[in-house]
């Protein structure tokens, strides 16, 4: 995770602005002043200095934002400005657009280390390690995580509501869940691409307790604390507060305005079709292909791997990891294969099956290490 940052913040200058950052920047800087300052404008002072971001901008300053504001949420923008004041011009230790993309590093740095955490305490350090390489070295992930300032910090954000979901599962503990709220409100507050998490968590349960729900074992609803339940609801309430706080735009009017934002996800998330020449019987081919054809190959073999070894340890443990991670790396991509969903500009929007890739081609590396291992050991039993 340390060299993946150290590496990326040095490979900052091979890179340049994404289409989409500039929007991003100055509407986080602008929501950055309202809500630290209290102000809906800049002061003289505040556009005068010899470090002064380009995007800060009077004319698109906290007034404006709150009744122009829409499409995605402010979160990512809030944050990445935030770095840009500290490291630019307070500190002046990166320059103006070096400053912002730091956010984005760093960000995506946590996620590398998730990646290797998740694989190494389910299944040791060598998937670990494997794990992380994976996700470090993934194209789509590395590239976007220099100039991305929405997918690579949602799919952080979305692996670890996952990963401490999981948790609260695995230990029956409210405080997990109550973690998992926070990673969601972040998720929440930067994409709506982590309302689809239950489509991932719902059938995971199924699994998981399929004997209980098949006989009708609802008694174990009884055995769950009752600081379980209390987080559950306290969940909603955190993502909900956070996002409204940090989306000021919906002060005004928060049902309409929220109605609104829905209304755009439609629009650019169903009933248009790109790639019309990948569709089958109103399925969409396209991510599918996309993905097989853009993940090295190294990757994609020990992710299949990893797929198959798991699939033969799943009966014997219904507890596993394996199970939440397969449906993890599926649901993102079927969702935007599913008939009447859109999706353009490759797979970027939909990274998050990159971290569940990344730990089960952990878990198949682990498998080809083992069996040259035995391959190995019955060689020089023969020799001798």
């Amino acid at each position: 995770s340390v060299a993946f940052f150290i590496t990326g913040i040095s490979t900052l200058s091979h890179y340049g602005l994404n289409i989409d950052e500039p929007i991003h920047f100055i509407r986080g800087q602008a929501y950055l002043t309202l809500l630290t300052k209290w102000r809906s404008f800049y002061t003289p002072e505040e556009l005068s200095g010899t470090r002064v971001s380009d995007w800060k901008i009077q004319g698109y300053n906290g007034a404006y934002f709150l009744e122009n504001d829409s499409g995605h949420p402010a979160l990512n923008g809030i944050l990445a400005a935030a770095s840009n004041r500290i490291f630019y011009e307070k500190l002046g230790i990166l320059g103006d657009l070096e400053s912002y993309h730091l956010f984005e590093i760093f960000i995506s740095s946590l996620l590398v280390f998730l990646v290797y955490y998740m694989a190494a305490t389910e299944w040791g350090r060598f998937a670990g390690i494997a794990a992380a390489l994976a996700m470090s070295l993934y194209p789509l992930f590395w590239g976007e995580s220099h100039f991305n300032i929405k997918d690579p910090i949602e799919t952080t954000f979305f692996a670890y509501t996952v990963y401490f979901l999981y948790q609260g599962i695995q230990r029956g503990k409210a405080k997990w869940f109550l973690v998992s709220s926070v990673w969601f409100a972040l998720a929440f507050a930067t994409k709506f691409n982590i309302l689809f998490l239950p489509f991932i968590i719902v059938p995971y349960l199924l699994i998981r307790f399929r004997r209980n729900i098949a006989r009708l074992r609802l008694g174990i609803l009884k055995k769950i604390p009752l600081t379980v339940y209390i987080s559950l609801v306290t969940y909603v309430i955190i993502v909900l507060g956070i996002h409204l706080l940090t989306r000021p735009y919906l002060w005004l009017d928060p049902i309409g305005r929220f109605q609104q934002i829905i209304g755009y996800y439609q629009g650019i998330g169903t009933g248009k079709f790109y790639q019309p020449s990948y569709i089958i019987k109103g399925w969409n081919m396209y991510p599918l292909i996309f993905v097989i054809a853009s993940t090295p190959i190294v990757i994609l073999v020990l992710a299949c791997l990893g797929i198959m070894y798991g699939g033969t340890t799943l009966r014997r443990n219904k507890n596993s990891l394996y199970s939440l991670l397969l449906l993890w790396l599926a649901v993102p991509i079927l969702r935007v294969m599913w008939p009447g969903s859109s999706i353009y500009s490759g797979v970027r929007q939909i990274m998050e099956y990159i971290p569940a890739m990344a730990v089960l081609a952990g878990l198949g590396a682990l498998v080809v290490r083992n069996f040259l291992t035995k391959i190995s050991g019955k060689a020089s039993i023969v020799s001798i």
